[in-house]
């Protein structure tokens, strides 16, 4: 899908390149809005802007505007999904809709423990929010701040705040839920608020590394767990 637009969805995303496919999708340079999806409420209204799974996707140079559950997220879900996929060079912003999350990386939701997601990165991609609005969080790498699974491998690299804008967050970056993963040089300016749901405050970096559900190079960061004790913390009415 090449210069589109796809707007309103009426179900859980915009847009699903789903497992297993015959052959990767090329994903570049679309406008996708949520504009009519609510972010809180007590039946799931919500949805993503794009949904990642096939192996080999490539998703580039994406404009994801007001997405209320994750502006793009990389699921990693057994070898049919989660690898070899890069997502770059993608503008994410939260101006009149909040979100769960601006941008999820090896998402193994579903119970899967220990799935790969080998070779698939999220990079260069800018990511900011109105006064307003915000992302409960910023980038969450691995599964656990929704629901309990690990991932293997991933990358969250160079991504950023556009200068002079910010990010208005419960939680700048977290991983927790993905082993041997790579998170560093990513420059994210975040304003801390609180927004409701049962994660721990900290616009920053967290990782679950002493709990066993974070390894790899995660750029300077607290050690702390982000997620309740039966999983997942990301989530409020």
């Amino acid at each position: 899908m090449i210069n589109s637009r796809i707007a309103e969805p009426a179900g859980w995303t915009n847009l699903h390149a789903f497992e297993p496919c015959d052959s990767a999708p090329t994903i570049t340079n679309n406008l996708i809005t949520g504009y009519t999806t609510l972010h809180t409420g007590i039946t799931p209204v919500w949805a993503d802007g794009l949904s990642i799974s096939c192996n080999g996707s490539y998703v580039a140079g994406n404009n994801v505007i007001d997405a209320t559950d994750v502006g793009i997220v990389l699921f990693s879900q057994g070898n049919g999904s989660g690898q070899n996929i890069i997502v770059e060079n993608n503008t994410i912003l939260a101006a009149g809709r909040s979100a769960y999350g601006g941008s999820v990386v090896c998402d193994a939701t579903g119970g899967n423990f220990n799935v790969p997601c080998d070779g698939s990165v999220s990079r260069f991609n800018t990511l900011w929010t109105s006064e307003f609005q915000h992302f409960d969080i910023g980038i969450s790498v691995g599964t656990y701040p929704w629901n309990p699974g690990t991932a293997i491998g991933g990358r969250a690299e160079s991504n950023a705040t556009p200068t002079s804008l910010f990010m208005r967050v419960k939680d700048g970056i977290v991983a927790d839920g993905v082993l041997s993963t790579s998170v560093q040089s990513n420059n994210l300016s975040t304003i801390q608020v609180e927004t409701g749901n049962g994660c721990p405050m900290d616009g920053a970096v967290s990782a679950h590394v002493s709990g066993g559900h974070a390894s790899g190079s995660i750029q300077p960061y607290t050690d702390r767990m982000v997620h309740t004790a039966t999983g997942g913390c990301v989530g409020h009415q």
